[in-house]
């Protein structure tokens, strides 16, 4: 007795013999083809580097505003005393 065939075995046979699986050779070229996602990945590159760039810009000035924030704080102090 013959077991039932798979339906995921879509194998078909070409007339030069080779075995062609059709369900991932549509799938790579639906893939190929389809371009749905490149905005999401584009916004998603893009708030990335804004990210990284808030980053660095916030690291970079913290030395800065850690001294400006000291001084008014002493001349807050001097002044009220």
């Amino acid at each position: 007795m013959r077991s039932r065939p798979s339906p995921l075995d879509s194998h078909v046979t070409t007339s030069g013999g080779d075995l062609i699986n059709t369900r991932h050779a549509s799938l790579a070229r639906d893939l190929s083809r389809d371009e749905t996602g490149q905005d999401l990945i584009e916004y998603s590159l893009l708030l990335a580097f804004i990210a990284l760039a808030a980053m660095a810009l916030l690291l970079s000035a913290g030395g800065g505003i850690k001294t400006l924030w000291t001084h008014i704080n002493s001349s807050l102090t001097s002044a009220a005393s």
